[in-house]
């Protein structure tokens, strides 16, 4: 049995089985959605309020590193990305 159809993303509406559908939380929906859009890796800083966005992240596939102040953990991102770059990674 499908619920009535559900707008995802783009413009075409989606069938969804009622057994999948969840209600997520902010910080739940946007580890989610990181996840089902191919990152790879999250870096936060766990003195914020956005942490339970990389406690949720955990859950799936993706790495997750935690800074002990924003300025590494934006290091962490930004390396993260040039690795993801690197000529002898194609």
């Amino acid at each position: 049995m499908y619920s009535k159809p559900v707008l995802t993303g783009g413009a075409c509406p989606v069938l969804v089985k009622k057994e999948e559908i969840r209600l997520l939380s902010g910080n739940e929906a946007i580890a989610r959605g990181a996840f089902e859009a191919g990152v790879k890796v999250a870096s936060a800083y766990p003195g914020t309020p956005s942490t339970e966005i990389l406690e949720n992240f955990v859950r799936y596939e993706g790495s997750t590193r935690s800074g002990p102040n924003e300025k590494v953990a934006v290091e962490v991102a930004i390396g993260a990305r040039w690795a993801a770059c690197a000529p002898w990674r194609r």
